[in-house]
């Protein structure tokens, strides 16, 4: 049976098109998207460090509506994009320096992002 999911090309599509302030990092100049770039890690970091931004900067609605449009990306896109968001996006927020930021992070997270949040428990600890 074949997986109709979508890919991480169409994923950052999908992102820019949701989020126009996404749309305008420097990101998406500076490393290969496509489907068989090798710098996905480091755009979905930068993707985690703009939500870490937003929050810092009390942007809380489109830090929640970027929660809420992950959540379901993780039922939509294929394995790939989901191994991006667990290994990448959310240890980049793990390793967030300001704690009071990380912590309002976790409260925007629904029940997925925060079980593979959880998850990730096993491997990392949260920055001090």
């Amino acid at each position: 049976m074949l997986d109709n999911k979508k890919n991480i090309q169409e994923f950052y599509i999908d992102l820019k098109n949701k989020f126009p302030k996404i749309a305008e990092l420097k990101t998406w100049n500076k490393y290969n998207w496509s489907v068989e770039g090798y710098e996905n890690s480091m755009i979905m970091s930068d993707l985690a460090k703009e939500i870490i931004f937003w929050t810092s900067e009390h942007k809380l609605e489109d830090s929640r509506n970027f929660f809420h449009y992950l959540e379901l990306c993780l039922n939509v896109y294929d394995e790939r994009v989901t191994s991006f968001i667990y290994t990448d996006f959310l240890v980049t927020i793990m390793e967030a320096e300001n704690k009071e930021t990380r912590e309002l992070i976790k409260k925007m997270m629904l029940s997925k992002t925060k079980e593979f949040y959880q998850l990730l428990f096993q491997f990392y600890s949260e920055s001090e």
